[in-house]
């Protein structure tokens, strides 16, 4: 059986890490909801995840430096990123709204209600927690256990911390999976708006958290 071989990303891997977060915003649906929320496309996005990228901001998942990429026979087949949630002081989701307003001010300002509607069931994240995001295996290398390799991988580089996943409520299959691992539903917010699914892919989202 070949190895699966885990690395710290690099500038190398920029393509697959986008491919990773697109993926991974799709969440099996077909909402990519930046492009929904902010009127881009799909190119689009990806070239303001390349820009962002290029920033090096770290305690986001926008950042190279929280990446890791799998590799099976040298060919990159998944991949997923993780921080240190607020390491310092400024938690990623607000880091990700200020970066957000850097590089897309005039839209940020005409989508406030939608915005509003979005951070109705945005739930804060744990400080000092390991915050895990964007896990993704590319679709012809799926159901060959790489989620749970990367999963064994986190908890083996980070063994002294509590580890923590917030996904949207219709990846079920994920759930499950994680939950088999040690994660528990640590919180659920599910919105009464109905049009919130014109903006995201589900209209819950669920905090698991993995304690040592």
């Amino acid at each position: 059986m070949d190895e699966l071989i885990f690395k710290k990303a690099t500038k190398n891997d920029l393509s697959f890490v986008i491919d990773c977060i697109v993926g991974a915003e799709y969440s099996g649906s077909q909402i990519l909801s930046y492009c929904v929320l902010f009127d881009i496309n799909e190119n689009q996005f990806r070239e303001l995840l390349a820009q962002i990228i290029d920033e090096e901001i770290e305690g986001q998942p926008w950042n190279l430096e929280h990446w890791f990429i799998g590799s099976l026979n040298e060919v990159q087949v998944c991949g997923g990123c993780c921080w240190i949630e607020a390491q310092n002081g400024i938690g990623s989701d607000m880091l990700k709204s200020q970066i957000l307003q850097y590089f897309l001010p005039d839209k940020l300002k005409l989508k406030m209600e939608e915005l509003k509607l979005i951070s109705e069931i945005t739930i804060p994240r744990i400080p000092d927690s390991i915050e895990v995001e964007y896990f993704f295996t590319h679709p012809e290398y799926r159901n060959r256990g790489l989620i749970t390799s990367m999963i064994y991988f986190i908890d083996e580089t980070f063994p002294n911390r509590n580890k923590e996943i917030i996904m949207v409520g219709n990846n079920v299959r994920a759930m499950e999976l994680y939950k088999r691992h040690g994660y528990d539903v640590r919180e659920t917010k599910t919105s009464t708006q109905k049009n919130i699914l014109t903006l995201l892919p589900s209209d819950t989202k669920v905090a698991l958290l993995k304690k040592i």
